[in-house]
């Protein structure tokens, strides 16, 4: 968006000209408002302007939770912008102060000044972290004064502002938080004594640590002295903690394993302490006071899932550990926990893992000495077991065996799912097997509207994989229409219709329909054909919003892609400049092994309109397999796709620069052509704007050609920069790099002495210009 391009370079007057609304509601993809992106560039003047207007934009919090609180104690040198911090806490207080409640306004004031970000960090937690004196010190003294309560609050990892700066053994820091009085750094640190002690079993030291301390203590990840004691392997050292503090046998660290979950997985399972901690959560059970109680603490105890989803005994069955499966299946038939039917990590029984594994004296475990194939289907839903269907057929599949396809029964055919919840269908899908398709959808057409795991239908796998398969999306939404209209009476033929609509729109886990996804890598070819259908039965799939809440049109315009946004727009002959998928990839295959005699036989508008799923026009594929005279042929009939960009913002200079890491004589050509154009109609802007046209990564021609190292293109470019004064020198690239700054850091004499006109940049000679650090 210009606004945004504006407000980076600092441009107040710009700003000040920007309508109240438009600089209110204003976001990009990250939710960044016009007040952060003016804070991370440390514009304090655009800061004041906007906020001026749109004082609300202080409280306003971008996708990832953050303030400009947080952008101003992340960003700048050294990480961190005192004096926008200082200007945003002032201006806070001010409105909170002149607000009609002024007690309102200061709660509002504290709400905001908390708030933490997706990393849970406040704006003092996060410029403790950076180690930003000044920044904590205004900070703390807010806090103070007003009595916030910030200094409190723990930020990533469950840190406060206090716990970092003794990690880090700041003092400066540490006087700043503690109000200058004086800390014990030996009593702070003895947390990290303690789990040094456990680690190494000192069971004599653990005896005198005061028992608050014992039951309190915990590491960056939550880590009980437990379960330290636990991942060493220290049995001893475990007896008297839990002795001493027992209501840590229930304790979850951060990413909620339990003192089981950390024997079954350490040393891939310690049995010694799975059956030590199963029989003093059994004794603590029968010894309550209420022994029912009792036994549902311990039930809810045993089946606990970490952040995997796993149980103790879907994580044993995991890494194959008979000894502790068996006690796990001992207690829960004893006590009929239900343990064996809890789904673990990528929704997997300690049964299902055991097949999958061909463990066969797992299996006999686990099924109680049945044969575990007759009752599979009651396990796994009608599902085949996982190993048939991950060793075999999935393969068989992937690689389009249509013939095995065809002997496999229906039912297994019909229920057989991967860890994804990925149904052969998908399969098919994903790896563009047309024939594969058609066989499985005729004999299991429910598999059409199934979703996986991540809410994914064919639809979507067939917009995203190859950035989009044409033919598959025909080959579904045809599919669908003939489901949905075939003849039947008109009540079911109805339903039909409801039915296929539901399935047109819907959504994965991102939000995205099949057109949104379409949109957002676009592929011109599938979002024509599902906004024909789209509008052909009324279905409002147009309307819907995807990821980041942006319907195809929405993309359309940010991508300022004219093509497509005619598309979604236009309510007549929206197509009749659009040639067919199958002409278009026709032609390509022609243009790729240079058939200059059938290019001169294309008529005009198919030469001109054609593109493939990357946007890439004729000239853009003769470009990238070189192609000369088929680039004059094409250029001479169709001279404006001379500034054509494909998807990725790529013009023929980009290609150029890029294949083969440059072809000069094609650079040499279009530089040609295009200087040759302008001179006819006597504007070089149009030229200018194309010279300096920057793709997806920010890179122009030259920056490209720079990072390759080609120095004809980069002379022939630079001499066309300097004779018409077109700025492209100046453009800074991928990673905001000039290709001046990229020839530094090459330490390439050559390239250098061609962007300085043999000058040294530093005012030194071009040796020792090189020693200098370009990236800072």
């Amino acid at each position: 968006m210009d606004l945004f391009n504006r407000v980076k370079k600092g441009d107040l007057d710009y700003i000040k000209t920007v309508q109240l609304d438009v600089l209110l509601k204003a976001r990009d993809e990250d939710g960044m408002s016009v007040l952060s992106i003016a804070a991370i560039h440390d514009h304090l003047d655009c800061c004041k302007e906007i906020l001026e207007r749109c004082p609300s934009l202080l409280y306003h919090q971008n996708n990832f939770k953050n303030t400009v609180l947080h952008h101003a104690t992340y960003y700048g040198i050294g990480s961190g912008i005192f004096r926008l911090i200082d200007f945003f806490v002032s201006f806070g207080l001010d409105v909170a102060k002149n607000d009609g409640d002024i007690e309102n306004g200061m709660v509002h004031f504290q709400t905001w000044i908390k708030l933490q970000n997706h990393n849970a960090d406040t704006g003092l937690t996060q410029a403790v972290y950076y180690r930003n004196h000044d920044i904590v010190r205004r900070f703390v003294e807010v806090d103070r004064q007003y009595k916030i309560g910030l200094s409190e609050i723990a930020g990533y990892k469950g840190k406060t502002a206090l716990q970092l700066a003794v990690e880090y053994q700041d003092q400066v820091m540490l006087k700043l938080l503690t109000d200058g009085q004086d800390i014990d750094l030996d009593s702070l640190s003895f947390p990290v004594d303690l789990f040094d002690r456990v680690k190494s079993g000192d069971l004599e030291y653990i005896k005198t640590v005061p028992q608050d301390v014992l039951q309190n203590t915990r590491d960056d990840y939550q880590m009980s002295a437990l379960s330290i004691a636990t991942i060493e392997d220290h049995l001893d050292c475990c007896k008297e903690i839990l002795r001493r503090c027992p209501s840590l046998l229930y304790h979850q660290n951060s990413m909620k394993n339990t003192v089981l979950h950390h024997a079954t997985y350490y040393g891939n399972g310690i049995f010694r302490l799975v059956d030590f901690f199963v029989s003093a959560g059994l004794n603590a059970a029968k010894n309550e006071g209420d022994i029912e109680q009792g036994m549902a603490r311990f039930k809810r105890w045993i089946k606990l899932q970490n952040h995997n989803a796993d149980t103790g005994l879907t994580q044993a069955a995991y890494y194959r550990n008979h000894d502790i499966v068996r006690k796990f299946v001992e207690v829960d038939r004893q006590y009929k926990q239900g343990l064996s039917e809890v789904a673990g990590y990528k929704r997997k029984t300690a049964l299902q893992l055991a097949m999958e594994f061909r463990d066969h004296e797992m299996i006999k475990l686990l099924v109680d000495g049945r044969n575990p194939g007759l009752d599979y289907g009651a396990i796994s839903n009608k599902s085949t077991p996982v190993s048939t269907a991950v060793d075999l057929l999935f393969d068989r599949v992937k690689c389009g065996d249509l013939h095995y396809i065809k002997k496999i029964p229906q039912d297994v055919l019909l229920n057989t799912r991967d860890e994804d919840g990925m149904s052969l269908l998908s399969i098919a899908t994903i790896n563009n097997q047309l024939d594969c398709c058609n066989e499985i959808l005729r004999r299991c057409p429910s598999l059409l509207y199934y979703q996986n795991n991540f809410k994914n239908t064919v639809l979507h796998h067939a917009t995203y994989y190859g950035n989009g398969i044409f033919r598959l999306i025909e080959f579904f939404v045809s599919a669908g229409l003939d489901a949905a209209t075939k003849e039947e009476d008109l009540e079911s033929k109805g339903e039909n219709m409801i039915r296929f609509t539901k399935w047109m729109k819907l959504q994965n886990h991102n939000a995205d329909t099949a057109l949104t996804q379409a949109a957002y890598y676009r592929n011109l070819h599938i979002v024509k054909r599902l906004v024909e259908v789209d509008r052909q039965y009324k279905l409002g799939l147009s309307e819907i919003a995807g990821y980041n809440r942006k319907t195809a049109l929405h993309l359309a315009v940010e991508y300022d892609d004219h093509e497509m946004v005619k598309m979604l727009t236009d309510e007549g002959d929206s197509y009749s400049n659009y040639i067919p998928h199958s002409i278009s990839v026709d032609l390509f295959d022609r243009v790729k092994y240079g058939d200059l005699v059938y290019i001169k036989t294309v008529r005009p508008d198919v030469l001109l309109n054609s593109r493939d799923e990357d946007r890439m026009s004729a000239l853009s594929i003769a470009t990238i397999n070189y192609h000369l005279d088929c680039c004059e042929e094409i250029l001479k009939r169709c001279p404006s796709l001379l500034y054509h960009q494909n998807n990725f913002k790529n013009t023929v200079l980009h290609h150029a620069t890029y294949y083969g890491r440059g072809t000069f004589r094609l650079i040499n050509f279009f530089v040609s052509v295009g200087l040759n154009v302008a001179k006819s109609e006597g504007d070089i802007l149009p030229f200018k704007r194309w010279f300096r046209l920057q793709n997806h990564n920010a890179d122009t021609a030259l920056t490209q050609a720079a990072y390759y190292r080609n120095h004809d293109i980069v002379k022939r470019l630079v001499e066309v920069d300097r004779q018409h004064k077109l700025g492209l020198l100046e453009m800074a690239g991928h990673k905001r790099k000039t290709a001046l700054q990229l020839a530094l850091e090459y330490q390439d004499h050559a390239m250098i002495k061609m962007l300085t006109e043999g000058e040294d940049p530093d005012g030194n000679n071009c040796e020792s210009s090189s020693l200098s650090d370009s990236r800072n």
